[in-house]
């Protein structure tokens, strides 16, 4: 199913590329329109609501602002109302002082596929909300563990596991989706790349975020997943127990602590094509 959803957006991305043309709400409702279908979604994305270039200061969007700043103002997903938000004019800014700071030839495309990364991106957590209610898989037990209750800090945000599976599928998904496409500049294809091994490292570290060195000593690196559930006041006591089973690679995945050696061997694996 994962395949035939990103020929399809391949499709829609090579649509606008041979228009030579920026992507904007109809395919921004389309885009979305194939994921909710193709992910059973339908009872956890219910709204899309675009703020238009140039009428960001009319009274209608102003409610909307806020919550986007966090995310450079680009896109949002709101779990209560099952809406997802999207920045037009920022979205487009934000992504294209990408493409011109990475060099990528192909501006347009460079463009429409990082727009469409984020918002994939919170299209993951979509998914995720419906992980949490109906998921058996294991992704599903991880998250069921770290769901809590109230608003993130910038601190928290920076150790969610939510935030950290949403980018890390996100990236790959997009890169899967360019695969399909007859040709597109390598540049690209090595910012995402870039872009995801930043994702696997973010959050590790062998410092707490209150500051205590962790057992350095002994070569653990503490890793943002733990870190989440101490900030939220949570027990680590279940969650060692369920992880112990886990191998490396999963460990590293989901952002969980894992000895020094196996973190560099693991990171050195998953990125050696890439370097």
């Amino acid at each position: 199913m994962r395949k035939e959803m990103n020929i399809k957006i391949a499709a829609l991305l090579k649509e606008y590329q041979a228009q030579n043309k920026i992507v904007g709400e109809s395919f921004f409702k389309e885009l979305i329109s194939i994921v909710v279908k193709e992910n059973g979604l339908e009872d956890y994305v219910q709204e899309i609501f675009v703020i238009p270039k140039g009428k960001e200061e009319e009274s209608e969007y102003q409610k909307y602002m806020d919550g986007l700043a966090g995310l450079f103002g680009q896109a949002g997903y709101e779990a209560e109302t099952k809406r997802i938000v999207i920045y037009e004019k920022n979205i487009h800014q934000f992504r294209k002082s990408e493409v011109d700071k990475e060099n990528i030839s192909d501006t347009i495309l460079g463009i429409n596929a990082l727009i469409t990364q984020s918002i994939l991106h919170e299209l993951e957590h979509a998914y995720q909300k419906k992980q949490v209610a109906l998921g058996t898989d294991m992704e599903s037990s991880i998250l069921k563990m770290v769901t809590f209750d109230g608003p993130e800090s910038s601190v928290s945000y920076d150790y969610s596991p939510f935030e950290r599976l949403a980018e890390i599928h996100s990236i790959e998904a997009i890169m899967e989706v360019l695969s399909y496409l007859p040709k597109v500049d390598s540049n690209l294809f090595t910012y995402l790349e870039k872009c995801l091994k930043e994702t696997y490292q973010k959050g590790y570290d062998f410092r707490t975020p209150d500051g205590f060195l962790t057992s350095q000593e002994k070569g653990i690196f503490s890793g943002p997943f733990e870190q989440y559930i101490l900030y939220h006041g949570g027990s680590l006591e279940n969650t060692l127990a369920f992880v112990s089973s886990l191998d490396d690679s999963q460990k590293l995945l989901y952002g969980l602590t894992i000895p020094w050696e196996e973190y560099q061997e693991k990171m050195a694996s998953n990125f050696s094509r890439k370097q």
